[in-house]
């Protein structure tokens, strides 16, 4: 009688010990952080999720999002805060997370990750791509939707006003413009704008690159 209560004591014992809660938003899911003023997305791992499952937070928000995801949204950055899974009402895990602010993505033309380039570079990959910085662990979700890019040349031919574009890479029309610049010359985009995702549209710092 004792081996048959034992019994069914470890098996739900064992199913939940096979539990973890991930941040599917990040580059590694592993890593216990929440990030502020985005969709966490919360993946339950190591066991099926149905209607009798909630997820609750201290500091934060959470709802059900699909499948065995659920959605945090992070409130306050810089302290800690406790992801507590419960079925019907009974606690069966709880995960500790350092809330951090969102570090600042930035834009970067191709590959190119210094202030200086050659023509042959910034022609061959035309177009900004969103860079996560160094420390930074979210996923990245969002694009550059539109940017102004400026030529400053000592050719009098070059207009140097500034030119809005829609889209991520430099149109024709402005490429052609760059095949003509020479050592020394600059192209600046003054203004570049992201979104995508959770986030709301908001302006990137300019970039500024020198012609070898």
């Amino acid at each position: 009688m004792m081996k048959h209560i034992l019994y069914f004591i470890l098996i739900p014992f064992s199913l939940f010990s096979q539990i973890d809660i991930r941040n599917e938003s990040l580059t590694v899911p592993e890593k216990n952080i929440l990030y502020v003023g985005i969709d966490n997305y919360i993946e339950i791992t190591g066991i099926d999720i149905d209607s009798t499952y909630n997820l609750t937070t201290i500091f934060s928000k959470s709802h059900k999002g699909s499948n065995k995801n659920f959605i945090v949204r992070a409130q306050r950055s810089e302290i800690t805060d406790t992801l507590k899974l419960f079925k019907n009402e009974k606690l069966i895990f709880s995960k500790v997370y350092n809330i951090k602010r969102m570090p600042d993505q930035y834009a970067q033309l191709g590959n190119i990750k210094d202030t200086v380039a050659t023509l042959k570079e910034i022609l061959s990959y035309p177009t900004l791509e969103i860079v996560n910085p160094v420390g930074g662990f979210f996923r990245i979700m969002v694009h550059v939707i539109s940017f102004e890019i400026q030529f400053i040349s000592n050719n009098p031919q070059i207009n140097s006003e500034k030119i809005y574009c829609e889209g991520n890479t430099i149109p024709k029309k402005q490429r052609k413009v760059i095949k003509k610049l020479n050592t020394g010359d600059k192209i600046i985009f003054p203004g570049i704008w992201a979104a995508g995702g959770s986030f709301e549209t908001r302006k990137l710092q300019p970039i500024s690159i020198t012609i070898k």
